[in-house]
C-alpha cells in the first residue's frame, strides 16, 4: 500500500508539473519596460494620422495609446484664482488605436480619433504590446515623464494576465517643483512669480503649462501641480489627481504679519476622468528657502492602464503612488508631496486578490532646533477607474500627510504649521470607452421649383460643427429657389472638413401642350369666323390657366369664365373668335396665362387674311312699248375678283322703279316675295328672293322681270337695285349697285298701216268719302289684266285683286270693295291696266 500510495502521489506531481509546463508555454513572460514612447509633432484627425519625431520600430498593424499629456487652460491673474482650471481641453485625452500604416514621420490609424489632440499639449504615442496571455515575471514599470514622453505602462491581454511580480509606476508623473534659491524676503503674497526672482519656490507640474518664457513660480497651483512656497521660507503645496493636494505651511516665525503665504494645493481631476481621460499625478511644490536648507518638491505618480480578459493578482501590486519628500530640510522650508497616479483597469474580473496604491506622498518635514519654518503639504491620491465593478482589489488612495516639525527643541515641534494633508482619491467604476464617430456627409432634397416663386429645402447630416453650401448658406437645412448643383462643405468637431455634393435643383416647368399659332386663312369681310386650337396638360399635376389676354380683333370665347383647372393627362378646346373689320391681313398674338404648378405664358401667333369679294348689282338701260306683256328687265351682278366662286347663293334683291311705266307679273329665277307702292312717290319697290344661284367671277345674270309696259305721262323712269341681302353666302360681299333706266315708248305705225283705235282706260271712285264700301268705275278698253290694289298710309297692302278682260270693245266694270272692317282714314288705291296705271285716295269714315 506505501508502495502504490507513492507511486500515486508522485503521478500527480507529475501531472501537476506538466499542465504548469504547457500552461507556461502558452503564456508570454514580460517585465521591465514593454512600451516604447515617441513625441507626436503634428494630429491631422481628419486623416486619422499623427506626424511623430524619430522612431525606428512602429509599423503596420501595431497597437498604440495615443494621449495628450498637457494642454487644460488655467486662469492666469496673479490672485486667488490662479491656477483654475477654466477649460480642460484636451488635456488628459487617451485611446487606443491600431496603425494602418506607416510612412516616413506619418503613422495613419485604421479608424478615426474619438478626441481632439493638440500636440501644443504634450502628446505622446505610446507602442502598446498585444499578448494573447502575459504573465509578469519581474516589476513591470517605465520611464520618467521627462517633460514629453514616459510615465505611462500599458499592455493589452486578450487573455489571462498573471502576476507573479508587481506593476510600479511611483514618481514616475509630473515632477516637482524646485526650491528656490536663497534669498530673504517676507512680504511676498504672489500668486505667480519668476523663479529666478528667488521669492518663491517653483510650481509642481501639472496639466497646465503657461505660455511664458520662465519657470513660474509662487503659491498658486498649476491645474493639478502644487504651487510653491513664497518666502520667507513657507512650504510647498501637494500635488493633486483624485484628492486635493494639501496647502504648504506657513512662513517663518520672523515674517509675523505675512506668515500664510505657503502654496496652495492642486485641484481634483476627478470630474474629467469619465470623458475618457488620464493623468499623471501633479508635482508637489518646491519650499522656499534662504539658508541652501529647504527641499523641493516630490514627482506624482504614473500611468497604468491593462486591457485584459482576467488578472490574476497574486497578491501583488500595481502601484501609482506619489512620493513623499524624503529629505528634512534645516534652517528653511519643506516641499509638497506629489499626487497619486491613475490606474486604468479594463478587465472582466480580478481572479485573485491585487493590490493598488495610489497614494498621495507626505510633504516634506523639518529638522531646525529653533524658529518655525513651514513644511510640506500632502499629495492628493489618485485615480483607481474600472469599466466595471471588481472583486478581489482592495486599494491605497489616502492623501500624503502634511510635513512636521521633528525637534523638540523647536516651538513648533510636531505642528505642520498650517500645512494640510492631501485629499484621499478617487474610484471611477462607470468608465466606458468612447465609440469612434464614423463622420458621414450626405445631402438630400432639393428637386423642382418654380423659379424666383417657390422653393425646396436641402438638409445636411447633422453633428457637424458647421456648414457652408456652395450659395454661401450656413446652416444644416437651408432653402432654395435657384436652379443648380448644390453642394456642401461641413466641418466636424475635430476641425475636419467633409464635402458632399450632387444635390440638384431645377426649374419644373408646366408641362402643356398648346399650337403656337393659329391661321384663320381667308375671311370674308364683315363676317366673324372662330377657330379651335386644344390645350393639353401634359403634366403630372393639375394645371390652372388664369386667364386670357385678348389681341385688339381676335379673343378667346371659350373657356369662359376663367381661372379654369385641368387634370393631369385632360385636354380643353380654345376657341378664339375673329372679326373681320377691314380689308387687310392681321398678325397679332393671344397671351395665355398659367398660375399653377408654376406661373408661365405663352402667345399665340394668329392670322387672317381678310380679301373681300365686291358685287355690283346693275340693270341696264331698258326700252319698252307700252302695252307689251311680255317684257323683261334683266337684273345683273358683277362679281370680282374673277376667280371669285360662289355656289348655292341665297340672296334677296329690292327693285325700284315709276309705279306708273311698269306692271311686273313674275322674274324668270327666284320669286317675288313682296310688291310695295309709295303712292306718294308713285315708287313701285319689288323685293326679289333666289334660293339657290351659282355666282362667279364677273357678269352673272341673276333674274329678269316680267311685266307689262303701262302707259303713261311719263315716258321714263330710272330702275335701279335698290340694296341686297345675303342669305347664304360662303364669303360675304362688299355690296354695291348701279342703276339704270326704263323708257316707254308710244306705238308706231310702219309703212301706214291701218290701225284700231282704242279708248283709254279710265277710273272713279264715288262715293268719296266712303263708309262700310268703296266702289270704284273703270271703263275695259286694251286686252289684258286689270288689277286693283288698297295701301294704308304706312304703305301695308290691305286689298288686293285682279281680272282679265279679253274683248276687242270696251265696256265699263264696277269694283266693289268691302272696307267695314277698315280703320277711319285716307287709303291708296292703285289701279293698273294694260295701258295705263291710276293712283288716287279714298277716305274712310265712321
Amino acid at each position: 500500500m506505501d508502495v502504490l500510495l507513492r507511486i500515486t502521489r508522485l503521478l500527480v506531481v507529475v501531472a501537476v508539473l506538466l499542465s504548469s509546463t504547457i500552461t507556461a508555454l502558452a503564456q508570454t513572460p514580460i517585465g521591465g519596460v514593454v512600451n516604447t514612447y515617441v513625441a507626436v509633432t503634428e494630429v491631422v484627425p481628419c486623416d486619422s494620422l499623427v506626424r511623430v519625431g524619430n522612431q525606428q520600430t512602429l509599423k503596420a498593424g501595431d497597437r498604440v495609446l495615443l494621449v495628450q499629456m498637457k494642454g487644460a487652460k488655467i486662469s492666469s491673474s496673479n490672485d486667488p484664482n490662479f491656477g483654475t482650471i477654466t477649460d480642460i481641453a484636451s488635456a488628459g485625452a487617451f485611446e487606443f488605436l491600431t496603425i494602418k500604416e506607416v510612412i516616413d514621420d506619418s503613422v495613419i490609424f485604421t479608424s478615426a480619433m474619438v478626441h481632439a489632440y493638440d500636440p501644443s499639449g504634450i502628446v505622446q504615442l505610446v507602442y502598446v504590446p498585444v499578448y494573447a496571455s502575459a504573465r509578469i515575471r519581474s516589476t513591470l514599470t517605465a520611464p520618467q515623464w521627462n517633460g514629453t514622453t514616459g510615465g505611462i505602462v500599458a499592455i493589452e491581454v486578450t487573455g489571462d494576465l498573471y502576476m507573479d511580480a508587481d506593476i510600479k509606476v511611483d514618481g514616475l508623473g509630473f515632477r516637482g517643483g524646485r526650491l528656490s534659491e536663497p534669498y530673504s524676503r517676507c512680504d511676498v503674497s504672489d500668486y505667480l512669480l519668476n523663479w529666478d526672482s528667488q521669492l518663491a519656490g517653483e510650481k509642481g507640474e501639472g496639466i497646465a503649462a503657461l505660455r511664458v518664457n520662465y519657470s513660474v513660480a509662487g503659491r498658486g497651483p498649476l491645474a493639478n501641480g502644487g504651487g510653491g512656497g513664497n518666502g520667507n521660507n513657507s512650504g510647498g503645496a501637494g500635488g493633486s489627481n483624485g484628492g486635493m493636494g494639501g496647502g504648504g505651511g506657513d512662513a517663518n516665525m520672523y515674517c509675523r504679519v505675512n506668515m500664510s503665504v505657503g502654496g496652495v494645493g492642486g485641484a481634483s481631476l476627478t470630474p474629467y476622468i469619465t470623458d475618457q481621460r488620464v493623468f499623471l499625478g501633479g508635482g508637489g511644490g518646491g519650499s522656499h528657502q534662504n539658508d541652501k536648507q529647504g527641499t523641493s518638491g516630490s514627482n506624482g505618480g504614473g500611468i497604468v492602464i491593462i486591457k485584459a480578459k482576467t488578472v490574476h493578482g497574486n497578491y501583488h501590486e500595481i502601484s501609482a503612488n506619489g512620493l513623499d519628500v524624503t529629505q528634512l530640510a534645516n534652517m528653511d522650508a519643506a516641499g509638497g508631496g506629489g499626487a497619486g497616479g491613475t490606474v486604468v483597469l479594463d478587465v472582466a474580473s480580478v481572479a485573485s486578490p491585487v493590490q493598488v496604491f495610489l497614494r498621495g506622498g507626505d510633504g516634506g518635514s523639518i529638522e531646525h532646533l529653533y524658529n518655525a519654518h513651514g513644511p510640506g503639504g500632502g499629495g492628493g491620491g489618485g485615480i483607481l477607474v474600472t469599466s466595471r465593478p471588481l472583486t478581489n482589489i482592495n486599494v491605497d488612495l489616502r492623501g500624503g500627510s502634511a510635513g512636521i516639525h521633528t525637534i523638540r527643541s523647536n516651538e513648533a515641534y510636531g505642528d505642520s504649521r498650517n500645512a494640510d494633508k492631501g485629499n484621499d482619491g478617487a474610484v471611477i467604476t462607470s468608465f466606458t470607452w468612447k465609440v469612434p464617430v464614423t463622420y458621414t456627409l450626405e445631402i438630400w432634397g432639393g428637386g423642382a421649383v418654380c423659379q424666383n416663386i417657390s422653393s425646396v429645402q436641402m438638409e445636411a447630416t447633422p453633428g457637424y460643427a458647421t456648414y457652408r453650401w456652395s450659395d454661401g448658406q450656413t446652416g444644416r437645412v437651408i432653402t432654395v429657389d435657384k436652379p443648380g448643383t448644390y453642394s456642401v462643405v461641413a466641418v466636424d468637431s475635430s476641425g475636419c472638413q467633409r464635402t458632399a455634393t450632387g444635390v440638384t435643383v431645377w426649374t419644373n416647368p408646366t408641362q402643356f401642350t398648346l399650337p403656337s399659332s393659329l391661321d384663320f386663312a381667308a375671311v370674308p369681310f364683315e363676317s366673324t369666323k372662330w377657330m379651335t386650337l386644344q390645350f393639353e396638360n401634359t403634366d403630372d399635376e393639375e394645371i390652372t390657366i388664369e386667364r386670357f389676354e385678348n389681341s385688339q380683333n381676335f379673343r378667346v370665347i371659350s373657356p369662359s369664365p376663367t381661372p379654369i383647372t385641368l387634370a393631369p393627362g385632360t385636354s380643353m378646346p380654345i376657341v378664339v373668335e375673329f372679326y373681320a373689320i377691314e380689308d387687310r391681313t392681321f398678325n397679332e398674338k393671344i397671351r395665355v396665362f398659367i398660375s399653377t404648378p408654376c406661373p408661365d405664358s405663352q402667345d399665340i401667333s394668329l392670322h387672317a387674311v381678310v380679301s373681300p369679294i365686291w358685287a355690283t348689282f346693275r340693270m341696264p338701260d331698258t326700252t319698252a312699248v307700252i302695252g307689251d306683256t311680255s317684257f323683261a328687265m334683266p337684273l345683273y351682278v358683277y362679281v370680282t375678283p374673277d376667280t371669285t366662286i360662289l355656289e348655292n347663293t341665297q340672296l334677296r334683291v329690292n327693285v325700284t322703279m315709276d309705279s306708273r311705266l311698269f306692271s311686273p307679273t313674275g322674274v324668270t329665277n327666284g320669286r317675288i316675295v313682296g310688291n310695295m307702292i309709295d303712292v306718294i312717290t308713285n315708287t313701285r319697290t319689288l323685293t326679289i328672293e333666289i334660293d339657290s344661284i351659282n355666282l362667279y367671277g364677273l357678269d352673272n345674270l341673276v333674274t329678269s322681270i316680267k311685266g307689262s309696259a303701262l302707259l303713261s305721262t311719263v315716258t321714263e323712269t330710272p330702275i335701279y337695285s335698290a340694296d341686297a341681302e345675303w342669305l347664304r353666302v360662303w364669303q360675304q360681299p362688299i355690296t354695291d349697285h348701279e342703276g339704270g333706266s326704263l323708257e316707254v315708248d308710244q306705238v308706231c305705225f310702219q309703212y301706214g298701216r291701218a290701225i284700231k283705235l282704242i279708248d283709254m282706260p279710265t277710273m272713279k271712285i264715288a262715293p268719296n268719302p266712303a263708309s262700310d264700301m268703296v266702289q270704284i268705275s273703270t271703263r275695259l278698253s286694251a286686252a289684258g289684266v286689270y288689277s286693283v290694289e288698297v295701301y294704308d298710309i304706312l304703305g301695308n297692302r290691305i286689298h288686293g285683286e285682279s281680272l282679265t278682260f279679253a274683248g276687242s270693245t270696251s265696256e265699263d266694270h264696277a269694283i266693289v270693295i268691302d272696307a267695314a272692317s277698315w280703320a277711319a282714314g285716307t287709303y291708296a288705291v292703285v289701279y293698273t291696266t294694260p295701258l295705263v296705271a291710276f293712283t288716287d285716295r279714298v277716305t274712310i269714315t265712321r
